[in-house]
Protein backbone atom coordinates (compact mmCIF):
# COMPACT_ATOMS: atom_id res chain seq x y z
CA UNK A 1 0.00 0.00 0.00
CA UNK A 2 1.36 3.69 -0.79
CA UNK A 3 0.72 5.93 1.81
CA UNK A 4 0.17 9.76 1.66
CA UNK A 5 3.67 10.82 2.35
CA UNK A 6 5.51 8.51 0.10
CA UNK A 7 3.07 9.95 -2.97
CA UNK A 8 4.10 13.66 -1.73
CA UNK A 9 0.15 14.24 -0.40
CA UNK A 10 -0.05 16.36 2.55
CA UNK A 11 -2.69 17.81 4.53
CA UNK A 12 -4.09 21.04 3.81
CA UNK A 13 -3.30 24.16 6.08
CA UNK A 14 -6.75 25.65 7.61
CA UNK A 15 -8.15 28.55 5.85
CA UNK A 16 -7.46 31.34 8.36
CA UNK A 17 -10.27 33.52 8.25
CA UNK A 18 -50.69 5.41 -15.43
CA UNK A 19 -47.28 5.46 -16.36
CA UNK A 20 -48.14 8.48 -14.02
CA UNK A 21 -45.11 9.46 -12.13
CA UNK A 22 -46.20 12.06 -9.95
CA UNK A 23 -42.74 12.77 -8.75
CA UNK A 24 -41.79 15.06 -5.96
CA UNK A 25 -38.94 17.36 -7.64
CA UNK A 26 -35.38 15.26 -7.12
CA UNK A 27 -34.17 15.78 -3.89
CA UNK A 28 -31.26 18.39 -4.07
CA UNK A 29 -27.96 16.32 -3.67
CA UNK A 30 -27.53 17.70 0.00
CA UNK A 31 -26.37 16.16 3.41
CA UNK A 32 -29.88 15.10 4.87
CA UNK A 33 -30.81 13.42 8.14
CA UNK A 34 -30.95 10.21 7.81
CA UNK A 35 -34.15 9.68 9.88
CA UNK A 36 -36.04 11.30 6.79
CA UNK A 37 -35.81 8.86 3.95
CA UNK A 38 -37.43 9.01 0.49
CA UNK A 39 -40.11 6.04 0.42
CA UNK A 40 -40.55 3.59 -2.40
CA UNK A 41 -43.61 1.36 -1.80
CA UNK A 42 -47.06 3.39 -2.16
CA UNK A 43 -48.88 0.86 0.89
CA UNK A 44 -45.94 2.50 3.60
CA UNK A 45 -46.64 6.24 2.09
CA UNK A 46 -50.59 6.26 2.57
CA UNK A 47 -50.22 6.19 6.18
CA UNK A 48 -48.17 8.93 6.60
CA UNK A 49 -50.65 12.29 6.43
CA UNK A 50 -47.83 14.48 5.12
CA UNK A 51 -47.15 12.03 2.16
CA UNK A 52 -51.08 11.77 1.49
CA UNK A 53 -51.36 15.37 1.03
CA UNK A 54 -48.81 15.81 -1.15
CA UNK A 55 -50.34 12.75 -3.42
CA UNK A 56 -53.98 15.02 -2.91
CA UNK A 57 -52.33 17.83 -3.64
CA UNK A 58 -50.71 16.92 -6.95
CA UNK A 59 -54.05 14.84 -7.94
CA UNK A 60 -55.83 17.93 -7.38
CA UNK A 61 -53.37 19.64 -10.21
CA UNK A 62 -53.78 16.75 -12.32
CA UNK A 63 -57.71 17.55 -12.23
CA UNK A 64 -57.67 21.23 -12.42
CA UNK A 65 -54.99 20.98 -15.56
CA UNK A 66 -57.82 18.71 -17.45
CA UNK A 67 -54.85 15.99 -17.54
CA UNK A 68 -56.79 13.08 -18.92
CA UNK A 69 -60.79 11.99 -19.30
CA UNK A 70 -61.88 8.65 -18.22
CA UNK A 71 -62.81 6.11 -20.77
CA UNK A 72 -63.76 2.91 -20.72
CA UNK A 73 -60.96 0.29 -21.15
CA UNK A 74 -61.84 -1.39 -24.51
CA UNK A 75 -61.03 2.04 -25.95
CA UNK A 76 -57.41 1.59 -24.76
CA UNK A 77 -54.46 0.44 -27.26
CA UNK A 78 -50.77 0.13 -25.30
CA UNK A 79 -52.20 0.73 -21.71
CA UNK A 80 -49.30 2.42 -19.73
CA UNK A 81 -48.83 1.66 -16.02
CA UNK A 82 -48.98 3.76 -13.40
CA UNK A 83 -47.22 4.46 -9.76
CA UNK A 84 -45.99 7.07 -7.61
CA UNK A 85 -42.73 8.58 -7.46
CA UNK A 86 -41.74 10.30 -4.11
CA UNK A 87 -38.81 12.97 -3.42
CA UNK A 88 -38.06 15.28 -0.60
CA UNK A 89 -37.91 19.18 -1.46
CA UNK A 90 -35.06 20.36 0.67
CA UNK A 91 -33.75 23.83 1.54
CA UNK A 92 -30.42 24.94 0.44
CA UNK A 93 -28.60 23.61 3.66
CA UNK A 94 -30.62 20.40 3.36
CA UNK A 95 -33.32 20.08 5.82
CA UNK A 96 -37.03 19.45 4.87
CA UNK A 97 -38.36 22.34 3.34
CA UNK A 98 -41.86 20.72 2.85
CA UNK A 99 -43.59 17.62 1.67
CA UNK A 100 -44.78 18.35 -1.46
CA UNK A 101 -45.75 16.25 -4.88
CA UNK A 102 -44.30 18.99 -7.07
CA UNK A 103 -42.55 22.33 -6.41
CA UNK A 104 -41.10 24.21 -9.49
CA UNK A 105 -40.69 27.46 -10.48
CA UNK A 106 -43.50 26.83 -13.14
CA UNK A 107 -46.20 24.95 -11.12
CA UNK A 108 -46.78 20.83 -12.83
CA UNK A 109 -44.80 22.15 -15.82
CA UNK A 110 -45.13 18.85 -17.62
CA UNK A 111 -48.69 19.02 -17.89
CA UNK A 112 -49.01 22.08 -19.51
CA UNK A 113 -47.29 20.12 -22.59
CA UNK A 114 -49.80 18.98 -25.76
CA UNK A 115 -49.96 15.36 -26.87
CA UNK A 116 -50.04 14.65 -30.72
CA UNK A 117 -51.06 11.01 -30.22
CA UNK A 118 -53.45 8.94 -28.38
CA UNK A 119 -52.06 7.46 -24.96
CA UNK A 120 -53.93 5.52 -22.22
CA UNK A 121 -52.69 4.40 -18.82
CA UNK A 122 -54.60 3.06 -15.62
CA UNK A 123 -56.06 5.46 -12.67
CA UNK A 124 -53.40 5.96 -10.51
CA UNK A 125 -53.14 4.03 -7.18
CA UNK A 126 -55.27 5.14 -4.20
CA UNK A 127 -57.62 7.32 -6.79
CA UNK A 128 -59.63 5.02 -8.34
CA UNK A 129 -62.80 6.89 -9.76
CA UNK A 130 -65.65 4.98 -7.15
CA UNK A 131 -67.91 4.86 -9.97
CA UNK A 132 -65.93 3.93 -12.73
CA UNK A 133 -63.49 1.25 -11.37
CA UNK A 134 -62.68 -0.43 -14.83
CA UNK A 135 -61.74 2.64 -16.48
CA UNK A 136 -58.83 3.96 -17.71
CA UNK A 137 -57.27 7.13 -18.41
CA UNK A 138 -56.99 8.89 -22.21
CA UNK A 139 -54.30 11.95 -21.95
CA UNK A 140 -55.39 14.75 -22.68
CA UNK A 141 -52.27 16.53 -21.95
CA UNK A 142 -48.55 15.32 -21.41
CA UNK A 143 -47.87 13.91 -17.78
CA UNK A 144 -44.15 13.03 -15.52
CA UNK A 145 -42.81 9.49 -16.92
CA UNK A 146 -44.00 9.64 -20.74
CA UNK A 147 -40.95 9.97 -23.04
CA UNK A 148 -42.23 12.86 -24.83
CA UNK A 149 -43.41 14.42 -21.72
CA UNK A 150 -40.14 17.05 -21.36
CA UNK A 151 -39.99 17.86 -25.38
CA UNK A 152 -43.59 19.15 -24.96
CA UNK A 153 -43.31 20.79 -22.43
CA UNK A 154 -40.10 22.89 -23.56
CA UNK A 155 -41.76 23.36 -27.18
CA UNK A 156 -44.88 24.91 -25.25
CA UNK A 157 -42.35 27.39 -23.03
CA UNK A 158 -40.18 28.13 -25.64
CA UNK A 159 -43.03 28.94 -28.04
CA UNK A 160 -43.76 31.54 -25.80
CA UNK A 161 -40.73 33.27 -25.01
CA UNK A 162 -40.49 33.59 -29.05
CA UNK A 163 -43.90 35.37 -29.21
CA UNK A 164 -42.72 37.37 -26.77
CA UNK A 165 -39.51 38.95 -28.82
CA UNK A 166 -37.12 36.29 -27.54
CA UNK A 167 -34.32 34.50 -29.76
CA UNK A 168 -32.87 30.87 -29.12
CA UNK A 169 -29.05 30.91 -28.84
CA UNK A 170 -27.11 29.87 -31.46
CA UNK A 171 -24.60 27.78 -29.19
CA UNK A 172 -27.30 26.39 -26.39
CA UNK A 173 -30.99 26.12 -27.25
CA UNK A 174 -31.81 26.46 -23.45
CA UNK A 175 -30.82 29.61 -23.85
CA UNK A 176 -33.30 32.89 -25.24
CA UNK A 177 -32.10 36.56 -25.61
CA UNK A 178 -33.93 39.32 -25.86
CA UNK A 179 -32.45 42.54 -26.95
CA UNK A 180 -34.30 45.68 -26.06
CA UNK A 181 -33.00 49.74 -26.86
CA UNK A 182 -32.48 49.84 -22.56
CA UNK A 183 -31.83 46.37 -21.54
CA UNK A 184 -30.73 42.92 -22.39
CA UNK A 185 -32.54 39.88 -20.92
CA UNK A 186 -31.42 36.32 -20.90
CA UNK A 187 -33.57 33.40 -19.73
CA UNK A 188 -31.66 30.15 -19.13
CA UNK A 189 -33.94 26.41 -18.96
CA UNK A 190 -33.53 23.52 -17.72
CA UNK A 191 -36.22 21.38 -17.96
CA UNK A 192 -38.74 23.09 -15.39
CA UNK A 193 -35.66 25.37 -13.48
CA UNK A 194 -35.65 28.54 -15.02
CA UNK A 195 -33.09 31.10 -14.46
CA UNK A 196 -33.75 34.68 -15.44
CA UNK A 197 -31.51 37.52 -15.17
CA UNK A 198 -31.48 41.41 -16.58
CA UNK A 199 -29.86 44.54 -16.14
CA UNK A 200 -33.59 46.39 -15.56
CA UNK A 201 -35.41 44.38 -12.90
CA UNK A 202 -38.62 46.34 -13.84
CA UNK A 203 -38.33 43.86 -17.62
CA UNK A 204 -38.31 40.88 -15.07
CA UNK A 205 -41.54 41.60 -13.70
CA UNK A 206 -42.95 42.03 -16.80
CA UNK A 207 -42.00 39.06 -18.23
CA UNK A 208 -43.82 37.19 -14.82
CA UNK A 209 -46.36 38.92 -15.31
CA UNK A 210 -46.66 37.70 -18.83
CA UNK A 211 -45.78 34.32 -18.18
CA UNK A 212 -48.02 34.08 -15.28
CA UNK A 213 -51.05 34.41 -17.60
CA UNK A 214 -50.22 30.99 -19.38
CA UNK A 215 -48.51 28.82 -16.80
CA UNK A 216 -49.21 28.79 -12.82
CA UNK A 217 -45.93 30.61 -11.84
CA UNK A 218 -43.89 31.00 -8.18
CA UNK A 219 -41.52 33.52 -8.14
CA UNK A 220 -38.68 32.17 -6.06
CA UNK A 221 -36.80 34.94 -5.91
CA UNK A 222 -33.18 35.76 -5.79
CA UNK A 223 -30.85 33.32 -7.04
CA UNK A 224 -29.44 31.17 -4.12
CA UNK A 225 -29.48 27.59 -5.35
CA UNK A 226 -29.82 26.16 -9.18
CA UNK A 227 -29.02 22.11 -9.68
CA UNK A 228 -27.35 21.58 -6.74
CA UNK A 229 -25.19 24.61 -6.84
CA UNK A 230 -25.26 27.56 -3.75
CA UNK A 231 -25.25 31.46 -5.73
CA UNK A 232 -23.76 33.31 -2.92
CA UNK A 233 -23.06 37.15 -3.79
CA UNK A 234 -20.38 39.28 -1.54
CA UNK A 235 -18.61 42.50 -2.47
CA UNK A 236 -16.61 41.37 -4.68
CA UNK A 237 -18.88 39.19 -7.29
CA UNK A 238 -20.93 35.74 -7.03
CA UNK A 239 -19.52 32.49 -5.84
CA UNK A 240 -20.71 29.48 -6.85
CA UNK A 241 -20.16 26.22 -4.36
CA UNK A 242 -21.17 22.97 -4.13
CA UNK A 243 -20.99 22.78 -0.25
CA UNK A 244 -23.99 20.06 0.56
CA UNK A 245 -23.31 18.12 -2.96
CA UNK A 246 -20.11 17.12 -1.60
CA UNK A 247 -21.11 16.31 2.06
CA UNK A 248 -23.44 13.59 0.16
CA UNK A 249 -21.01 11.97 -2.36
CA UNK A 250 -18.75 11.88 1.07
CA UNK A 251 -22.06 10.05 2.78
CA UNK A 252 -22.36 7.85 -0.07
CA UNK A 253 -19.34 6.58 -0.28
CA UNK A 254 -18.99 6.00 3.80
CA UNK A 255 -15.70 8.93 3.74
CA UNK A 256 -17.40 11.44 6.08
CA UNK A 257 -14.23 10.84 8.28
CA UNK A 258 -11.78 10.27 5.44
CA UNK A 259 -8.53 13.18 6.47
CA UNK A 260 -8.51 16.34 3.60
CA UNK A 261 -5.52 16.66 1.75
CA UNK A 262 -4.33 19.60 -0.43
CA UNK A 263 -4.47 17.97 -3.81
CA UNK A 264 -6.76 15.58 -5.07
CA UNK A 265 -3.72 13.57 -6.98
CA UNK A 266 0.13 13.46 -6.46
CA UNK A 267 2.25 14.99 -9.77
CA UNK A 268 4.17 12.01 -9.35
CA UNK A 269 1.64 9.28 -10.00
CA UNK A 270 1.09 6.96 -12.74
CA UNK A 271 -2.26 4.93 -13.24
CA UNK A 272 -2.62 2.46 -15.46
CA UNK A 273 -5.18 -0.14 -16.37
CA UNK A 274 -5.27 -3.32 -14.82
CA UNK A 275 -2.87 -1.92 -12.08
CA UNK A 276 -3.77 -3.61 -8.34
CA UNK A 277 -6.80 -5.54 -7.37
CA UNK A 278 -9.82 -5.17 -9.02
CA UNK A 279 -12.59 -2.53 -6.98
CA UNK A 280 -15.39 -4.37 -5.76
CA UNK A 281 -18.01 -2.25 -6.84
CA UNK A 282 -17.51 -1.01 -10.62
CA UNK A 283 -21.08 0.74 -10.42
CA UNK A 284 -20.31 2.49 -7.46
CA UNK A 285 -16.29 3.79 -8.98
CA UNK A 286 -18.38 4.83 -12.10
CA UNK A 287 -21.13 6.30 -10.14
CA UNK A 288 -18.88 8.56 -7.94
CA UNK A 289 -16.78 9.96 -10.89
CA UNK A 290 -19.69 11.05 -12.42
CA UNK A 291 -20.68 12.64 -9.51
CA UNK A 292 -16.86 13.97 -9.16
CA UNK A 293 -16.96 15.22 -12.80
CA UNK A 294 -20.35 17.48 -12.02
CA UNK A 295 -18.50 18.79 -8.94
CA UNK A 296 -15.68 19.72 -11.15
CA UNK A 297 -18.01 22.65 -12.49
CA UNK A 298 -17.37 24.42 -9.36
CA UNK A 299 -13.94 22.75 -8.31
CA UNK A 300 -11.65 23.40 -11.50
CA UNK A 301 -8.93 22.11 -9.39
CA UNK A 302 -10.06 18.79 -8.93
CA UNK A 303 -10.74 18.07 -12.85
CA UNK A 304 -7.69 16.75 -14.00
CA UNK A 305 -7.67 13.96 -11.33
CA UNK A 306 -11.13 13.19 -12.09
CA UNK A 307 -10.38 12.98 -15.89
CA UNK A 308 -7.86 10.68 -15.36
CA UNK A 309 -9.83 8.38 -13.48
CA UNK A 310 -12.70 8.51 -15.61
CA UNK A 311 -10.40 6.59 -18.36
CA UNK A 312 -10.52 3.19 -16.03
CA UNK A 313 -14.38 3.34 -15.83
CA UNK A 314 -14.54 -0.03 -17.37
CA UNK A 315 -12.07 -1.98 -15.18
CA UNK A 316 -10.92 0.26 -12.24
CA UNK A 317 -9.09 -1.00 -9.47
CA UNK A 318 -8.17 -0.22 -5.85
CA UNK A 319 -5.05 1.98 -6.63
CA UNK A 320 -8.04 3.87 -8.87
Amino acid sequence: MITRSQNNITKPRNPTDDTILYPIPRALLAAVDSAIIEPTCYTTVVKVPEWRTAMNLEFDALLKNHTWSLVPQSQARNLVGCKWVFRIKRHVDGSVERYKARQIDIHNAFLHGTLSEDVFMSQPPGFTHPQFPTHVCKLQKAIYGLKQAPRAWFSKLSSRLLQLGFCGSRSDSSLFILKHDSFTMYVLIYVDDIIITCSKAMAIDDLLHQLSSDFAMKDLGKLNFFLGIEVLENATGVILSQQHYILDILKRTNMQDAKPVSSPIASSTSLTAYEGPSFPDHTLYRSTVGALQYLSLTRPDIAFAINKLSQFMHAPTLLH
